[in-house]
């Protein structure tokens, strides 16, 4: 059975109604916890239909599948998705969109592991995990995953929203648990390419990201529609998800001069 779990923790979490469609979900001290694959719909296109007062609350996802879906379409706009772990830690998720053509949705949700090994919980349609000089790149790598996925606009990638802005948070267990190889301050974003089975192909933001050690957030400026696909992680930089080698050839040219090609889908460093 699908269920939504409505913690109410002294002051209650309610929806106010401005208008069909624009109803705003406020969450007022209280915490929605989504389980068994059930979905928490937002109507409203507006980066203003969720609403998180001083006296906090926020969404627990915790799966791949417990998912907020923002009916947002082709609104442009700064929205925040008050995620959290349990009742303990807020795990703010915030994007900015321009440029979507048609009625679609995002599908949001996060998940952290019970142990560094992220490979060992990979989200579904994930392949690899395999970093620079490491068959498994979990130790560099945070125990979270993050799920921001468009669906339903029009036919092409480049229809879905340019994120302006994307910024994901973490506790600090996930980088710091046994296991693990991470400088916190030596962080960036990578995005999981599934037609080219490749965390590589692209960088979000050139390969700059804003670390924020104190808030626990790593952002990024300008994803451009086409690569805004659907799963996200946290890595450090010092080993990076691998490079996609496109070809890679050897020519004798004469007398032991032996002459090397090759193309890369990208290049960084």
């Amino acid at each position: 059975m699908k269920k939504i779990l409505l913690f109410q923790i002294f002051i209650f979490c309610f929806i106010i109604t401005k208008a069909q469609n624009e109803a705003v979900l406020v969450l007022n001290g209280a915490y929605i916890n989504i389980e068994d694959g059930a979905q928490l719909v937002i109507d409203n296109p507006k980066d203003t239909a969720i609403k998180r007062t001083i006296n906090g609350g926020h969404i627990i996802s915790e799966d791949e599948d417990d998912i907020v879906r923002w009916n947002i379409g082709s609104n442009n706009g700064d929205y925040l998705l008050p995620f959290g772990y349990q009742t303990t830690d807020y795990l703010p998720l915030e994007f900015s969109t321009y440029g979507g053509l048609g009625n679609g949705y995002y599908e949001l949700a996060t998940y952290g592991g019970p142990t560094f090994l992220n490979s060992s919980y990979l989200p579904t349609g994930i392949s690899n995990f395999v970093g620079f000089g490491a068959p498994d790149n979990s130790p560099y790598v945070m125990d979270r995953f993050w799920r921001v996925q468009a669906r339903n606009y029009n036919s092409s990638n480049a229809d879905r929203p340019d994120f302006q802005f994307l910024s994901l948070s973490y506790r600090d267990i996930e980088h710091s648990r046994v296991g693990n190889t991470i400088n916190e301050n030596t962080v960036w974003i990578q995005r999981y390419n599934p037609v080219l089975d490749s965390w590589y192909d692209y960088i979000p933001g050139s390969g700059v990201a804003t670390v924020n050690t104190a808030a626990n957030t790593v952002s990024v400026n300008v994803v451009p529609s086409d690569e805004t696909f659907d799963w996200w992680v946290i890595v450090d930089k010092i080993s990076p998800l691998p490079v996609e080698l496109l070809s890679f050839t050897a020519s004798l040219v004469e007398n032991k001069i032996v002459s090397l090609d090759w193309v890369t889908s990208t290049e960084y460093n």
